[in-house]
């Protein structure tokens, strides 16, 4: 049976048509499918994919294998159904193959090549011959777990199945989709009366519409609960206005819901507002009241006050808020779900979105409920969760994602769930009591209650600090809240840092994570297995390197600093034995556990407070510190805290405030609206006291601002050190000019000084620590195979050279100048500085003539190279160099490409690091080391012709044990001795050595020269079509990807250096220090040998690039 079927759907109405080209004998139909699994039906492996229904209407058994599938019916071969086992293709009579299309076909079973597309597409399958088209459907757009199928079974006509079927007999069916109500007016904020229309496009559909916040219409068939629509609804005050269109045999449109707000209504909101309960909940009864005083005190900006932050409106049947099981009121339904509609309305951008869903409260230590007395405060928090159903099988009719994008400090724009953070303490309804919050000085004679302090900024804060610190925390941002129309105060709507969170920042499926709250038996989601092997390693103690070992095969040790720290700089005195989530991605090998911050409450609250001695078994208070034990993690631990406690870091005074600054400007208006919906909650209970924007809450605003912050960072330094996790050795200080400057911009020839109290500045340019980690204690045996002064043939070229120059074999330097005896460097010297390490002069066969010399030294090794373990090549240079071993290259400093006879340096090097010594590790050579006769051999090069100097001399050594040099100082770090010439961009990374006592790590990049004004990108080659004359089809994608490339220019009218510049979105590059003439280009490729072999070998080519460029476009 030969058939190909369109299925259209204009206004959501079903029209189907058929065409019946020849006849075929396959009995077999396209007979379900679904394009859009979200929650419906897992395949083998667990996922929600695409899946399509083959059914044999036939009388006899039809194996499959071999025939076609097909999501485009210009290319029938697409995806073989697999013909070698007939077990899986084979279909009896009558019965169905269910064929997974989600091209993933590594997986078990049968998984096309391909995935649906829920826009509308095509499906085909063709015979074994992959030409004969057996059937064919062409589909419009698709619902989220609604299948479309025949019906009857392998009949013309089609229908939507809400109860989908795979493998087996389709029944019953909906003729169509009613199509969404639409209103006139948009939901958001008015002041004058108006009158809503509300229309279908779908023709006979009856709209239903309810203004108390139940469903206009019930889904399971009873009676409906709105009022028929029939005429344009009046609305003249706050209003929640709910629609619904329905039709026999249709599935009804999803419930749709527009919030109307008035704020003259708003301000003026009752005591016991119309439909709501008068008893029933809150510690001295329902609190429904805008405070009049609080709303006289602001009468010209309240209003203003209430749309300075985005709004949000939760609708539900009020039963469901406050009737014998409602959620807000009883502490038996806490984690129990109900359907809602969430409404976002940001009256300042205009944005908004409505989604149905499901929605508990939120809070509590055991994960699903509130405090254990429940009206320690009456404003309670709640979580909306995005999915299809609620726990107990209730359609919410919404989706299983929320998409949107509210945070604008996170990438993340797709949400299983978030909360609605009403904040339990320090908050204004708060009756908990007193806390220790130190002094404040408008306050005397009483205790300090909660609400005195409340500034709803404190939870959010410490996340904002983990993310500056480069952790992970929850993003968040505050809204106005309504229920069912009454304003219920300011919420912090933030994620929740489950596995759901840790896939949507580190990758992976949420369900490959294991997930813990709170202590490791709170087991959210996967398992605590290694997070219980984690904790046993810390119990056993982590002070030998070994033990420091094992436990980051468990933890992610940077990641973790950058969690604990912001605790300690608040003074968190109610963490560690709760409050934390911790995630790990079970599905990774190298899966770390990271921890996020949680429910903060107690923090900022005394100056003083130090919470540097909590050791709570089984938290992240007990693995710091088991880690400090370990004199590795202690120094990493400072250099985390000197990245942020100085030089404008995220904790210095300014640096905290300015961060804290961003939470206050969000609220500072909007706590009005709280203050008048909450200021008042407490009076009669233990504070008699209207809380208000003014005075209370700017007082405490300006104690944090004035006092905490401009104090907070040096107490809690002290504390660090008073415990021993913060060296007594400062850090040095880095100077451009003179002048203290932490990185940024710098000119070419400034001088980069450096500054300590006590003992030698150790540090790098190239980003590497100049620290040794873990140093050997064992004493190493070196040898010398060249020392300095060694004997050496040199030759300034003026003309072509052998290449076998660098050989033992092949070449005679006899004709060759000879330098000899100490100190045995080459050179010259035109002012001073250089005399002193130089035996040859060769400035009047270099200056002005060739900036390469070639540099022979021969020696003789005897010894067996299993005897070292290292090799390393100590080299003053200036300006660059090329080192080769018995004519291997072995190092190079300072030029890219390949040399010349006269060649020039690529970038210059300062005198002031040019006359130390750089140990250059070069061990991978050990096996071009010879017994008997060996070379050094050294292509020396200058920036210029017309350099005032140039300086080369070296050593080569090898031996058992560690590298040599200060014990401790890595083999690349420079001791500093005066300022530094900048030259290029630069990494500079330098510490203090007192002693034996490292100081932390200071660390900062200066971007030298004109860089970012005169470096332009200027071609881009994304997605390249052919080569070689190969059409792109024969060639596959991954070949094409391989010819990418950027180009970039120096638009300035001189010569710019790259080093470090780099590309960090969609490809990664840094850039070598390579220099650009004015004018000049360079190219980064994909594939160096696939470029040069199309475009040649005369391109200059600064490297390869990991990643590719996105054929799609991107920024």
């Amino acid at each position: 049976m030969l058939r190909c079927i369109t299925i259209s759907l204009l206004l959501t109405v079903l029209a189907i048509s058929s065409v019946s080209p020849a006849a075929n004998s396959a009995s077999l139909a396209i007979n379900e499918f679904m394009a859009s699994n979200s929650s419906s039906v897992q395949d083998p492996q667990g996922q929600y994919d695409d899946w399509i229904e083959i059914h044999n209407f036939g009388f006899s058994p039809i194996n499959v294998g071999g025939m076609y599938l097909t999501d485009d019916l210009s290319f029938p071969t697409k995806w073989q159904i697999p013909n070698n086992n007939p077990a899986a293709t084979a279909i009896i009579r009558g019965r169905y193959l269910l064929i997974w299309a989600d091209d993933d076909g590594g997986d078990t079973g049968l998984h096309a090549n391909f995935k649906l597309n829920a826009d509308g597409e095509e499906i085909g399958l063709f015979d074994k011959d992959g030409q004969t088209l057996i059937d064919s459907v062409i589909y419009p757009r698709q619902t989220t777990d609604i299948s479309y199928g025949r019906y009857p079974d392998a009949g013309e006509d089609w229908r939507l199945f809400t109860t989908p079927s795979p493998a087996a007999q389709n029944e019953g069916g909906y003729l169509g989709e009613v199509a969404d109500t639409k209103f006139s007016h948009n939901r958001g904020f008015y002041d004058t009366p108006f009158h809503v229309t509300i229309a279908t496009e779908t023709e006979g559909a009856v709209i239903y519409y309810t203004l108390d916040g139940s469903e206009p219409y019930s889904a399971s068939g009873r009676a409906p609960g709105g009022m028929v629509y029939n005429a344009p609804v009046l609305i003249n005050k706050t209003t929640y206005l709910r629609a619904v269109a329905v039709k026999p045999g249709w599935i009804p449109s999803n419930v749709d819901t527009h919030t109307y707000i008035f704020l003259d209504d708003v301000i003026e909101q009752p005591k016991y507002p119309p439909g709501f309960p008068t008893g029933g909940w809150g510690h001295a009864g329902p609190d429904y009241q805008m405070d009049p005083v609080v709303v006289s005190a602001y009468s010209g900006t309240i209003k203003d006050d209430m749309k300075s932050i985005p709004t949000l409106s939760l609708v539900m049947d009020m039963d469901d808020w406050f009737g014998s099981k409602g959620i807000y009121i009883h502490k038996s339904q806490d984690g129990t779900e109900r359907v809602v509609s969430m409404e976002y309305i940001d009256p300042n951008n205009g944005s908004q979105f409505q989604i149905n869903c499901a929605i508990s409260m939120q809070g509590g230590v055991t994960g699903g409920g509130t405090s254990l007395n429940r009206w320690k405060a009456d404003k309670l928090s709640m979580r909306p969760r995005f999915k299809t159903n609620t726990d107990d099988g209730i359609p919410t009719g919404g989706p299983t994602k929320l998409n949107y994008k509210p945070f604008a400090d996170s990438p993340v724009e797709s949400f299983d769930t978030l909360v609605l953070d009403a904040r339990l303490g320090n908050t204004w309804p708060y009756g908990g009591g007193t806390t220790d919050h130190g002094t404040r000085p408008w306050i005397s004679g009483r205790p300090i209650y909660q609400p005195d302090v409340a500034q709803y900024t404190r939870d959010q804060f410490v996340a904002d600090i983990q993310n500056a610190l480069g952790g992970f925390s929850h993003h968040g941002r505050h809204v106005h809240l309504y229920l069912n129309g009454l304003y219920w105060g300011l919420y912090n709507l933030h994620e929740r840092p489950d596995h759901r969170f840790a896939a949507s920042y580190f990758g992976g499926e949420a369900d490959d994570y294991d997930c813990l709250k709170h202590n490791s038996n709170q087991i959210i989601n996967g398992s605590n297995a290694t997070f219980n092997e984690m904790l046993n390693i810390v119990e056993s103690g982590l002070a030998s390197d070994q033990q420091y070992q094992s436990i980051q095969q468990y933890l992610d040790v940077d990641d973790f600093i950058s969690y604990v720290i912001p605790h300690y700089y608040v003074g968190d005195w109610d963490w560690g034995h709760k409050n934390w989530y911790a995630t790990r991605n079970a599905g990774d090998p190298e899966g770390l556990w990271r921890f996020h911050h949680w429910d903060g409450e107690h923090l900022m609250e005394n100056l003083y407070e130090n919470s540097t001695g909590r050791d709570n078994a089984g938290g992240p208070t007990r693995i710091h510190n088991r880690l400090m034990q370990n004199a590795e993690y202690r120094l990493l631990f400072a250099d985390h805290v000197h990245r942020h406690f100085f030089n404008d870091g995220a904790l210095t005074p300014g640096g905290a405030a300015a961060l804290y600054q961003i939470r206050l400007d969000d609220v500072d208006r909007a706590v009005v609206g709280e203050s008048a919906r909450w200021g008042d909650n407490q009076i009669g209970r233990f504070a008699h006291i209207r809380y208000m924007r003014d005075p209370h809450w700017l007082l405490e605003r300006d104690w944090l601002l004035g006092e905490y912050f401009p104090r907070r960072t040096t107490i809690v330094l002290d504390q660090f050190k008073s415990r021993g996790w913060y060296p007594n050795v400062d850090a040095p200080v880095f100077r451009i000019n003179g002048s203290h400057q932490h990185g940024g911009p710098a000119s070419v020839n400034d001088a980069l000084s450096m500054t300590a109290a006590a003992g030698k500045i150790w540090y790098t340019l190239d980003s590497s620590d100049p620290r040794l980690k873990n140093p050997s204690t064992d004493s190493s045996t070196t040898t010398t195979l060249v020392a300095e002064n060694a004997h050496k043939r040199v030759l300034v070229p003026v003309a072509a050279v052998s290449d076998n120059w660098k050989s033992t074999v092949g070449f005679n330097d006899a004709a060759w100048m000879q330098s000899v005896g100490s100190p045995g460097g080459i050179g010259y010297e035109r002012s001073t500085g250089y005399q002193q390490f130089i035996s040859l002069d060769l400035e009047d066969r270099m200056y002005g003539k060739n900036a390469t010399c070639y540099i022979r030294i021969a020696f003789v090794f005897t010894g067996n190279t299993d005897e070292f373990n290292f090799m390393t090549l100590k080299i003053r240079y200036d300006d660059a160099f090329i080192a080769y071993l018995n004519g291997i290259e072995i190092a190079r400093r300072n030029f890219n490409g390949t040399p010349a006879r006269n060649s020039r340096a690529s970038a210059s090097h300062s005198d002031s690091v040019a006359v130390q010594f750089e140990n250059i590790d070069v061990s991978a050579f050990l096996d071009n080391l010879g017994s008997g006769a060996n070379l050094l051999a050294i292509h020396g090069l200058n920036a210029s012709t017309t350099s005032s100097d140039l300086l080369i001399s070296a050593e080569l050594i090898a031996g058992k044990g560690s590298s040599p040099g200060v014990e401790g100082v890595s083999p690349t770090a420079i001791e500093y001795t005066g300022p530094i010439t900048m030259n290029r961009s630069a990494s500079v990374k330098a510490r203090v050595l007192s002693g034996n006592t490292w100081s932390a790590l200071n660390e900062a990049v200066y971007a030298v020269g004109p860089v970012a004004e005169n470096l332009r990108i200027t071609e881009i080659m994304y997605n390249p079509l052919s080569a070689e004359g190969v059409p792109p089809s024969d060639r596959g994608q991954d070949a094409r990807d391989t010819e990418e490339f950027i180009e970039l220019t120096n638009i300035g009218p001189g010569t710019i250096n790259l080093n470090l510049v780099s590309f960090t979105n969609g490809i990664d590059f840094t850039f070598p220090n390579v220099e650009l003439a004015a004018g000049e280009h360079i190219v980064a490729v994909q594939n160096r040998s696939i470029f040069e072999s199309r475009y040649g070998g005369n391109i200059n080519i600064a490297g390869q690039y990991s990643g590719k460029l996105n054929n799609a476009g991107e920024r």
